[in-house]
């Protein structure tokens, strides 16, 4: 998950400083920078446009007045009307209304007609919509899930899933090469521990229910493998097999291999000429001779 937060701060700063897409809300404030730098001298002043709660209350809200107002020792009403009476007239079909409410909130109404024109844009445009062209198209890697070989999936893997792959398509459609990493940790020591705690002997480092379980189910198999009459020879051969091959990946002492089938077979028909078969294993094409 460090690689997905890394990419994602990486995003941001492309997206904002790079290669900003206009819209009506980075107009709306651009304006609003201006009147307040001409009409107030106040050219490094830090307000908000937000969205309002509800949709009777604008598409845009902005605090610009209230942040003046003590500032300016002037009433936020008076402010806001001020800055709705330079702002307004500079959209001509976007904006179709415009209000300050108490305590000094400036309400900002789309027009239906901009709307409808947008519509027809993205309904042509399609997946493309959005689409940007940066300044320096970047090769980014995008690593999610990567899911711990040695322990159960958690949530975070779940959300991982669906950030990561949004987040790809998102710097994608941002005009960079993007590809997606899901790193898969199948071998290698980490793997070699799990085998070992699975096994419970001497080299375990794992614990937990989930390593009990499994050690179960294995174990469990095994037993079956050799203790149930009603199991067909070959359903019990190839679960001793799969066990064993779960042995021989972690461990490349055959000693304990067969030291432990030996024990499962013992008490079986035909234990002692399997007895003998059993200790000149070599690999598992030896055990599939048995």
């Amino acid at each position: 998950m460090a690689c997905l937060y890394h990419t994602f701060t990486l995003y941001q700063k492309i997206r904002y400083n790079e290669f900003i897409m206009i819209t009506i809300k980075t107009i709306l404030k651009q304006k609003i920078k201006q009147v307040v730098k001409e009409k107030y001298n106040l050219p490094d002043l830090d307000f908000e446009i937000s969205y309002p709660p509800s949709a009777d209350m604008g598409d845009y809200s902005c605090n610009v007045a209230m942040i003046l107002a003590p500032m300016l020792k002037k009433d936020p009403m008076e402010i806001g009307k001020e800055i709705i009476d330079f702002v307004t007239p500079t959209f001509r079909s976007e904006i179709k209304k415009s209000e300050i409410i108490k305590p000094g909130f400036l309400n900002f109404y789309l027009s239906e007609k901009f709307l409808l024109e947008n519509l027809k844009t993205i309904l042509k445009e399609k997946e493309k919509f959005g689409a940007l062209k940066p300044v320096k198209k970047q090769k980014i890697q995008v690593e999610f899930i990567s899911a711990n070989p040695t322990g159960p999936l958690t949530l975070a893997n779940g959300r991982g899933g669906f950030t990561g792959d949004v987040l790809a398509n998102v710097l994608g459609l941002a005009g960079h090469k993007v590809e997606r990493e899901y790193y898969v940790n199948d071998y290698g020591n980490q793997i070699r521990m799990l085998g070992h705690s699975i096994l419970k002997d001497k080299q375990a480092q794992y614990k937990g229910e989930y390593i009990d379980n499994l050690a179960n189910k294995i174990f469990l198999d095994s037993r079956l493998a050799v203790g149930q009459a009603d199991l067909h020879q070959d359903d019990k051969k190839n679960i001793i097999l799969r066990h064993a091959q779960l042995f021989l990946q972690h461990n490349d002492n055959l000693i304990p291999l067969r030291k432990h089938l030996i024990h499962y077979f013992k008490g079986q028909k035909n234990a002692s000429k399997l007895r003998q078969k059993i200790i000149k294993i070599k690999s598992l094409v030896d055990l599939e001779k048995i």
